[in-house]
C-alpha cells in the first residue's frame, strides 16, 4: 500500500481534485491519498464526493493533536500557516494510522503524467528523498529560498524519517514567513539541513521528477506512443506552481517568472493538457477556478503598476495560454 497526502483550502479545490484524478490514473499499485482540508468548504465538499482511497483530515484535527502548531498561526500569515503544517501533519499520519510505512508528501497543484512505478524506485531504500530545484543559470538568485523543493517531499516511518520530521516540525512552528531572513525561507529552505540529520537522505535529481517552471528551459518535452516524455524519460509529475486564471479560458502559467519563453510542445503537451484536466473536474464537482491564498488582499495603486508591468512581461514570454490551445 502507498501513502501520499497534500493539504488545501477551498481555492485551491480544483486542483487538489485534479491531483487525485492523475494519482487515480497513474498509481497502479493499492494507495490512500491523506487529504487535510484546511477549511470547512473544502471538508464538506469532499466529504459529499466520497472519493475512493481518500482518507479526510480536518484542521482543527491536526491543532489538536499538535497544539504548538495550533497556537503558531496566531502571530503569521494564512499562507505562512499553511506552509508550516507539512511535518505536523505526517507526524499525524503516523499516529493515526500504524500500518502507514512511508508517505509522499505531495503539493495540490501538482499533476501526474505517467506511472508511478518510476518514483518508487527512486525512494527505493531512503529514508527521506528530496527533489532539487535545479534553477538555471539566468535565476540561479532563486536558490536563495532554497535549493530543493518542497512541493514533494518522501518519508520513511524510522528514526531517520522522524529525526527529520521532528526536527523540521519546531523549525516551522518556531520561524515560517513569507520572506528570506537570516539564511531561511519559510518551510523550504530547511530542507537542506535534512542531510546533516541522516545519511539517509536522497537528493533527486532527473527532469522527470518535480519538473516545474524553474527547470524546465533546457528540456525536451516530446510525445511518445501517448506519453510525455522529457530528455527521452516518462514525465512522473509536473508542479504547476504560478498557474492563474487571467479571463474566460486564458491562463497565466508563471513561466514569465523565471525568463522562460512557453514553447508550443510545452503548451500543448503539458499545460493544456492540464487545463482541460481542470475545465472537466469543474464542471463534474462544480468548483471554480480560483486565486491562490496569496492573492487575496486588496490592491494599493503601487500593486495595479507592478501587476501591469508584470503583464508586459508576461506578454513578452509568452507566457500567456488559451485551454482550447492546438484544437
Amino acid at each position: 500500500m502507498h501513502h501520499y497526502c497534500t493539504y488545501f483550502d477551498y481555492n485551491y479545490t480544483l486542483r487538489g481534485l485534479a491531483l487525485y484524478d492523475s494519482l487515480c490514473e497513474n498509481e497502479h499499485e493499492p494507495f490512500t491519498l491523506w487529504i487535510m482540508c484546511m477549511d470547512s468548504e473544502s471538508f464538506l465538499l469532499l466529504s459529499e464526493s466520497r472519493l475512493k482511497n481518500v482518507r479526510l483530515i480536518e484542521l482543527n484535527s491536526l491543532e489538536i493533536f499538535d497544539q504548538d502548531f495550533g497556537r503558531s498561526k496566531h502571530n503569521r500569515t494564512r499562507f505562512e500557516h499553511y506552509a508550516a503544517c507539512k511535518p505536523s501533519l505526517i507526524l499525524h499520519i503516523f499516529a493515526l494510522d500504524e500500518t502507514v510505512e512511508d508517505i509522499n508528501y505531495l503539493d495540490s497543484d501538482l499533476y501526474f503524467f505517467s506511472a508511478l512505478s518510476g518514483l518508487h524506485e527512486v525512494v527505493r531504500g531512503h529514508s527521506v528523498a528530496v527533489a532539487k530545484h535545479n534553477f538555471k543559470r539566468n535565476i540561479i538568485q532563486s536558490e536563495i529560498r532554497g535549493r530543493y523543493n518542497a512541493g514533494w517531499i518522501y518519508f520513511k516511518r524510522n528514526e531517520d524519517g522522524y529525526a527529520c520530521l521532528q526536527w523540521w516540525r519546531a523549525a516551522c512552528i518556531e520561524w515560517c514567513k513569507d520572506i528570506v531572513e537570516n539564511g531561511k525561507y519559510a518551510d523550504q529552505k530547511y530542507i537542506e539541513t535534512f542531510f546533516e540529520l541522516t545519511n539517509g537522505c536522497k537528493s533527486i535529481d532527473l527532469p522527470s521528477i518535480n519538473l516545474g517552471p524553474w527547470n524546465i528551459e533546457g528540456i525536451e518535452v516530446a510525445n511518445k506512443a501517448g506519453i510525455v516524455v522529457v530528455n527521452e524519460m516518462p514525465l512522473v509529475f509536473f508542479h504547476f506552481h504560478g498557474l492563474k486564471l487571467v479571463s474566460d479560458d486564458v491562463f497565466d502559467t508563471g513561466l514569465s517568472n523565471y525568463r522562460y519563453i512557453l514553447k508550443p510542445s510545452v503548451a500543448r503537451l503539458i499545460y493544456i493538457r492540464y487545463l482541460r484536466k481542470l475545465s472537466d473536474i469543474s464542471r463534474i464537482y462544480k468548483v471554480p477556478f480560483l486565486g491562490g491564498i496569496r492573492n487575496t488582499h486588496k490592491r494599493g495603486l503601487s500593486s495595479w503598476v507592478k501587476m501591469f508591468l508584470g503583464r508586459l512581461k508576461r506578454y513578452y514570454y509568452r507566457s500567456f495560454v488559451k485551454m482550447n490551445y492546438g484544437k
